[in-house]
């Protein structure tokens, strides 16, 4: 991995946008999750977790609802198969997320569900959706184009398919981002 994030301190969003320009996707749209894969030396596989079981050998007890995980060690990137493909690539950068968040490694991975807090993974999670986020609609860039366009719904059904993202992660961060107060 070449991106030097030095300290906790630096904000989500210069390290999404660090990310995006030194793995030259910025600016491009959809952002291209296989090169910021690549670019963080990372590989992705998708299959089905239940029917892998050196898989499921190798890793704690396996929640029934997974969509994701990251292998930290094998840096690699793992998807359920099932997923379509807006969650696909949604869960890919919450992963990326995880091994790019400075605090999240030593954490996340370290810790099991009897020493880690609901309150610290939730907050982990939390920030991990975020920067997946600011990944996904390339920081301000959603808002300052949505804020060219009308204040309606049309708006975010124009600009989600641009960013090959979910017609409800559109309209949360149009809502979350927008300058006039709105709600959906």
């Amino acid at each position: 991995m070449k991106l030097k994030i030095s300290g906790d301190s630096l904000a989500r969003e210069e390290i999404a946008e660090t990310l995006l320009e030194e793995a030259g996707v910025l600016e491009s749209l959809p952002t291209d999750e296989l090169k910021v894969l690549d670019y963080l030396g990372l590989r992705q596989l998708s299959f089905d977790f239940g029917d892998e079981p050196d898989f499921v050998q190798n890793a704690p007890a396996i929640p029934e609802h997974l969509r994701a995980a990251l292998s930290v060690n094998d840096r690699v990137v793992v998807t359920h198969s099932e997923l379509g493909p807006k969650r696909h690539r949604w869960s890919v950068f919450h992963e990326i997320a995880h091994f790019i968040l400075p605090e999240h490694l030593e954490k996340i991975f370290l810790d099991t569900d009897k020493t880690l807090s609901i309150w610290t993974k939730s907050r982990l999670e939390r920030e991990a959706n975020s920067l997946a986020a600011e990944l996904m609609f390339q920081g301000n860039r959603f808002t300052e184009e949505s804020l060219d366009l009308p204040l309606s719904c049309q708006t975010v059904l124009d600009l989600a398919p641009q960013y090959d993202a979910s017609y409800e992660s559109g309209m949360r961060r149009y809502v979350e981002r927008h300058v006039l107060p709105c709600a959906v």
